[in-house]
Parts: structure tokens; sequence; C-alpha cells
């Protein structure tokens, strides 16, 4: 009985299916991605397959999958990220550190995206020696101590540590809760003219709790912030810490 031979695979020397497809070139596939990506067909932030789950969908190899994504990264358009894999890279958004009346969301809508922000926790502290010394207070006092995250076109981007003084601003992390900013929040409590007095920014990573709500691995560096809003009087209302993506933020000095 006669025996049919399949046709040689060059690569590892066995017959090969009649059935197999042939193999899609990888820049195809690069381009197709790419442009997914400038037509926001893949959001910011969002995640890409894995290699593996690359390669099977677009009957790539693993070796042709993997320079896709590394294309993607080396073009701008995606990011790797240690225990995230890839994902879409998020917009660079540039900052004004020397700004002396800060406002996150005028500034960034201003600019064309959409911004948001959420109360994430509140609660009265004896504020920590450097905050104490800061607003002037005794570390006897009590401050409100509130978390905000915000997020730029869906994505979180930034966490906010406040502290406020109690004396001036009781119940401002109602208010908060309520307007999701800290500009409108103080207005409505009868202070619409303040300013920054200076901001420090530094580098480091992020803790535990940061990355869970950044969204991000704890090996990529976050740009850690401190301000202080004062009055007309030069009383300091509120010193805020932020902790910023750096992978999507930069700043101006």
């Amino acid at each position: 009985m006669l025996r049919r031979e399949g046709t040689l695979n060059p690569i590892r020397g066995a017959p090969m299916s009649q059935s197999t497809k042939p193999r899609v070139d990888w820049l195809d596939v690069y381009r197709t991605m790419r442009m997914d990506i400038d037509n926001g067909r893949r959001a910011p932030g969002s995640a890409l397959p894995t290699i593996a789950e690359l390669a099977n969908s677009a009957n790539l190899t693993a070796y042709g999958a993997r320079r896709v994504l590394e294309r993607l990264c080396q073009a701008g358009r995606a990011q790797s990220w240690q225990g995230k894999g890839y994902r879409v890279a998020m917009p660079q958004i540039r900052l004004d550190l020397s700004a002396k009346r800060p406002t996150f969301g005028e500034h960034l809508r201003a600019l064309g995206y959409h911004t948001s922000s959420s109360l994430v926790s509140a609660k009265t502290v004896r504020p920590p020696h450097d905050i104490a010394r800061r607003m002037g207070v005794s570390l006897a006092s009590q401050v409100s101590q509130t978390q905000m995250l915000r997020e730029v076109n869906g994505e979180a981007v930034a966490l906010s540590v406040d502290f406020f003084a109690r004396d001036r601003l009781d119940g401002i992390e109602r208010t908060l809760a309520t307007t999701g900013s800290v500009s409108a929040s103080l207005a409505q409590h009868g202070i619409s003219a303040y300013k920054r007095d200076r901001t420090t920014l530094t580098a480091r990573l992020p803790t535990a709790h940061e990355a869970l709500l950044l969204n991000i691995p704890r090996s990529q560096q976050v740009f850690a912030t401190e301000g202080a809003n004062m009055d007309a009087d030069g009383t300091v209302l509120q010193v805020s810490r932020g902790i910023w993506r750096a992978d999507c933020v930069s700043y101006e000095f």
C-alpha cells in the first residue's frame, strides 16, 4: 500500500499538514495593532495580548509575536510592565511644578483630556511631625486626612493624600466626596483665593497600597510631590502629597 507523504517542513524537518496555514508576517500584525491604537480602538492603559495569545490569534511564531510587542514599545504605542505584561501606552501629561494655583482637572481638561477624581478614604488624625510643622499646628491637634484617586481618560494616574486644617475646613471630606475637586470644595468653605507656597518633587518606588490603586507593578517608579496651599494671609489650609505615575507624567519647572 502506498503511503502519501506530506510536504516537508523546512524548519523542523517534519511532514507539514496539508491544512497548515502559512505564517503571517509579524510586520503586518504590528501595523494593524499600531493602527488600532492610533485610531482609539485600543484604549490607553488597556492590556495587550500576551506573547502566547498573540502568536495563537495572529498565527505567528512566539518570536514574531515578541517582535510585534517590542516594536510597539519602541514606537511609543505600548509599555512593558513587569508582572503586568504589555499595555497600550498612556498619553504623556506635562504638569507645571511652579504653578501657584494647581488645578489638576481644569489644566488637563483644557488640553482635551477627560478627568475625574474620587474620594478613596477620609479620617481624622493627629498630624505627622513634618505635616504639623508645615501647617503650624501642634502634634496633639487633629487634622482631616483624605485620599483621592485621580483618573485621566478612565485610567488612574495619581493618588492625592491631603491634610486639611479642621478649624477652617471642618467637614471638607464630605464636600470632597460630592465635588471631587479640592478647589471647588475650598470655595464651598468660603476660600476662593489661595496659592501654593512651593512644590517639592522626588522619585521613588510605590508602596503596595499605591501600586494597587494606580494599577502599576511595585517595580515602576512614581513621582512624589508635596506642597501647601495658603490663604491670602499666608495661613496654611492644606498640605497635599501627590503620588504620580512616572510612565505618563512629566514636570516643567
